[in-house]
């Protein structure tokens, strides 16, 4: 058997980086092994730059706690063994007074009031310690229970001259409790400095839109994410915050939306062009109001989720945002459910780049079958809009997911698969589908709890979207 002392170094080093993914303390795991290995990860910089504080802060000044002192401890070791590495640093703050049994709350009878609860993080110490290696940070995620601990946060670690200098890779910050956000416009007891910090790709999770306390411009990659049960947005401060963004690239907004659809959505007085904007998903309860302001000439990856589902504007919308022809290469729609007829044969026939197309619990997906077909099918025969039953729909297309649409069985797969040798086919029928709960894609979103979760964990709550 090989002695540990026998590994080569590099092999050791090789398993001690990927050990740094999976454990936030792993440097200090290692280094608390033997001399040897102590003294291999603490002159290996590179297993030092992935800093994880996880701290309880205590919302009463009158009581100490001293949680937020060993994250302190820990986030000098890291700034030392690191030496001048670019650091990812992640910051979840929790509130020690918070029930640890999730939906349980204890309410004793004759205990005495609790102590009003002050500002949490105001000049916060780890912060101050943090802002003066700001220009070294990379990635800063902060997750809090509440907006306004983020706030009192980020307002602390951008206070120091040294912030002028932070070129921020990416910023994420989410708010972890159960309260739904304030609106933009109720009036905190905290102060009201703004900061703007220099950052190009930024996630937002169940914060108020517009910040009165955040302004990010600038961006190349934007996600807002907001639970079903937090006010509604604005469309208005939705562009209003694209705008600062002319070099947007990636956009994904999961939230439900204020403005309900009418006839002057389909030709909206505001318009919003972004041109280097290749990725679009959207997950809302008004997709027209959000969809048709946009101009995107390169846009290649368009994500459309209806959280109302039977909405009836949510066809001509679509085909109103098709007529300005994004050369979309992917197309992935969830939830539309009371198309127009007709909506496909004109649709489909204006995507000749479609390289991918997904549906999850859609209707008039026979139709779309159909009409890539190029001919009579179970239900409907494929015509184009020009009325050329010969030509070929989406001739680049080479992969087609069809998931719990209604009206379309896997037994069709082999029907399509011989007019279609070229494409791809998954169907996946109501019968073979295991296990209850709205089925969602997976986004791009790091939160601990993405928009897929809140839509499982509320999905009581879409009922009353409809009303």
């Amino acid at each position: 058997m090989t002695q540990i002392n026998d590994i080569p170094l590099e092999l050791l080093l090789w398993v001690f980086w990927w050990y740094t993914v999976t454990s936030a303390d792993a440097p200090l795991t290692i280094s608390s092994v033997c001399h040897t290995w102590r003294t291999l990860a603490q002159r290996t910089p590179e297993l030092w730059t992935r800093l994880d504080l996880r701290f309880v802060r205590e919302p009463n000044a009158q009581r100490a706690d001293h949680s937020e002192e060993r994250a302190m401890t820990k986030t000098r070791a890291w700034l030392k063994h690191s030496m001048t590495s670019p650091l990812d640093v992640c910051v979840t703050i929790a509130h020690a007074h918070e029930p640890q049994v999730p939906g349980f709350t204890f309410l004793p009878l004759l205990a005495p009031a609790p102590p009003p609860i002050k500002s949490t993080l105001q000049d916060s110490p780890l912060a101050l310690l943090l802002s003066a290696h700001l220009p070294r940070i990379g990635a800063l995620a902060v997750h809090a229970p509440a907006e306004a601990d983020a706030r009192e946060f980020m307002i602390s670690l951008f206070a120091a001259p040294a912030a002028r200098d932070a070129a921020l890779r990416s910023l994420q910050l989410s708010v972890t409790g159960d309260s739904a956000p304030a609106p933009a416009s109720t009036q905190v007891e905290a102060r009201t400095t703004q900061i703007s910090p220099q950052v190009r790709d930024v996630h937002l999770s169940n914060l108020a839109v517009p910040s009165p306390w955040l302004t990010v411009a600038a961006l190349t990659t934007l996600t807002l994410t907001r639970r079903l049960s937090a006010p509604p947005l604005a469309t208005t401060h939705v562009l209003d915050l694209l705008e600062l963004s002319a070099n947007l690239q990636r956009l994904e907004l999961h939230a439900r939306i204020r403005e309900r659809p009418t006839d002057a959505s389909l030709q909206p007085a505001r318009h919003l062009t972004l041109p280097h904007l290749h990725t679009l998903a959207l997950t809302a309860n008004n997709l027209t109001d959000l969809l048709l302001p946009l101009r995107v000439p390169a846009l290649a990856d368009l994500a459309l989720s209806d959280l109302d589902g039977y909405a009836p504007w949510t066809g001509r919308g679509l085909r109103a945002f098709l007529t300005t022809r994004p050369p979309l290469r992917e197309l992935r729609l969830e939830r539309l459910l009371a198309l127009d007829d007709g909506t496909w044969e004109w649709c489909l026939p204006r995507l000749p780049q479609l390289r991918s197309l997904q549906m999850v619990y859609c209707a008039q997906a026979d139709v779309v079958l159909s009409v890539l077909a190029g001919r009579g099918g179970p239900a409907h025969a494929g015509t184009s809009a020009d009325g050329d039953a010969g030509g070929v729909v989406c001739a680049e297309l080479r992969s087609l997911a069809l998931r719990r649409c209604p009206g379309v069985l896997a037994s069709v797969a082999p029907w399509f698969t011989a007019s279609r040798k070229d494409v791809e086919v998954e169907i996946v029928d109501h019968g073979e589908v295991r296990g209850v709960g709205a089925e969602s894609w997976s986004w791009s979103c790091d939160t601990p709890r993405s928009f897929d979760t809140f839509l499982r964990q509320e999905s009581g709550y879409l009922c009353s979207l409809k009303n």
